[in-house]
């Protein structure tokens, strides 16, 4: 019975394992890769794509040092960013680079049947904070064309992470019940990410003010119900949302007790 049962324990468990695939192909955007209409759209994505990549709001801003975040965390956040946004993303690695086994991402842009892979460094320097998602890691030569950096073409193997579990939001406010011209403290300390950390914070609160932090106090001007919001992003880039309707009283001259509230969703 035994010498039967094992057998099929084994088989399971590689039902269960991720199908591990040849690493994406990355060919040069030039014509001898591509058609000249393909290389016109393949050129036009790449200025999309780019300016998806410089939006200053969603760096994680961490720090690439041994301490805190290497290659692999990078892409990782950046592939969930881009992903959320519709972009099909691979992680990918090579050796040999200054950090060892150095990860990056390879993004999809499809060009009628076929599926252009673009490679995109997310690390930032050693030592720095990543302030933006990332660049494409490419130059443009005196004829005009434009050549993807050799070091990101030659890929040893793609990367498959587990899949990533959304973090959970909640709001909390003190006090629930507040007047005009009284300071309101908004607390994101309940929020969790399940299987890795929150590193985004991002509050609208109804009025025309935003803040990218993880507690905020603001003082509305008038009274009103306001739809207070928070958005919160984990360090593989999913995100969550939660919302309420936080009503603001007129002045009556006797400030409230302080009185919290608390509002919760996610994963």
């Amino acid at each position: 019975m035994g010498a039967r049962v094992l057998p099929l324990l084994v088989a399971l468990c590689l039902v269960g394992l991720p199908a591990v695939g040849a690493p994406p192909s990355v060919l040069q955007p030039n014509v001898t890769a591509y058609t000249s209409g393909e290389v016109t759209a393949l050129l036009a994505s790449l200025g999309t794509l780019a300016q998806a990549l410089r939006d200053g709001d969603l760096g994680s801003h961490r720090f690439f040092a041994p301490s805190q975040w290497m290659s692999r965390d990078f892409a990782a956040y950046t592939a969930g960013v881009l992903g959320s946004r519709g972009y099909a993303t691979r992680l990918v690695s090579a050796a040999g680079w200054p950090d060892g086994i150095h990860t990056w991402l390879v993004v999809g842009i499809r060009l009628g049947s076929k599926t252009a892979w673009v490679p995109v460094e997310a690390s930032p320097a050693s030592g720095h904070s990543q302030e933006v998602l990332g660049a494409i890691p490419s130059r443009t030569d005196s004829a005009g064309q434009v050549w993807f950096d050799v070091r990101y073409v030659t890929i040893a193997e793609e990367v498959i992470l587990p899949p990533n579990v959304p973090p959970r939001v909640e709001i909390r406010s003190v006090p629930s019940s507040p007047t005009v011209g009284q300071a309101i403290t908004f607390l994101g300390t309940a929020c969790i990410d399940p299987d890795g950390e929150i590193v985004r914070y991002v509050w609208t609160l109804g009025d025309g003010s935003s803040f990218a932090a993880r507690n905020v106090q603001h003082v509305f001007a008038a009274a009103g119900t306001y739809t207070v919001s928070l958005s919160v992003t984990d360090s593989r880039g999913a995100s969550a949302t939660t919302a309420l309707a936080f009503v603001v009283g007129g002045s009556s001259g006797t400030p409230s007790a302080p009185r919290s509230s608390c509002h919760c969703s996610g994963g």
